[in-house]
């Protein structure tokens, strides 16, 4: 969990090197840890050796389309059943049965590409607000239930 209310450790997976590079350098600006990676593997990679070294991402912003090899709706769901790290989505073209497919693995928000400082801003100001009320060791069945039983899950 962040430390404090207003910086996290965010880990960005984004196969675009410009796109990467310019969410990561305003991040930083903003005060935040960045984590980034260009695909699936490199993101396993930097997560287990940030581990190892006591680090881990608060949360992940994730393209939805990474090119070869897993996408970022089966990197999402990877990074929540190992490690409770939950999701923004980033997509410029999100519709149809894919749209359906992310909203059913729980992202924390879902960003339209192009986005703005400021809407990058807002969804980060969510997505602090939003880990604060889930405790580290989360049940994630428990956030699929309604009160009183049922599923809640779209």
């Amino acid at each position: 969990m962040p430390t404090n209310s207003e910086t996290s450790t965010v880990l960005i997976v984004e196969n675009d090197a410009l796109l990467r590079l310019t969410t990561a350098e305003l991040l930083e600006s903003w005060g935040h840890a960045v984590i980034a990676a260009g695909d699936a593997a490199e993101a396993f990679a930097l997560i287990e050796a940030g581990i190892e070294s006591g680090a881990r991402p608060d949360f992940a912003l994730l393209d939805i389309r990474l090119g070869p090899g897993p996408d970022g709706i089966s990197l999402s769901c990877t990074l929540r059943e190992r490690w409770n790290i939950l999701s923004i989505f980033v997509s410029a073209n999100l519709q149809g049965e894919d749209l359906a497919q992310a909203i059913r693995t729980g992202p924390l928000h879902i960003l339209r590409k192009p986005f703005t400082e400021s809407d990058l801003r807002r969804v980060m100001a969510f997505a602090r607000e939003t880990l604060t009320d889930i405790p580290f060791d989360f049940d994630q069945e428990r956030l699929w239930r309604k009160p009183g039983g049922g599923d809640a899950a779209p």
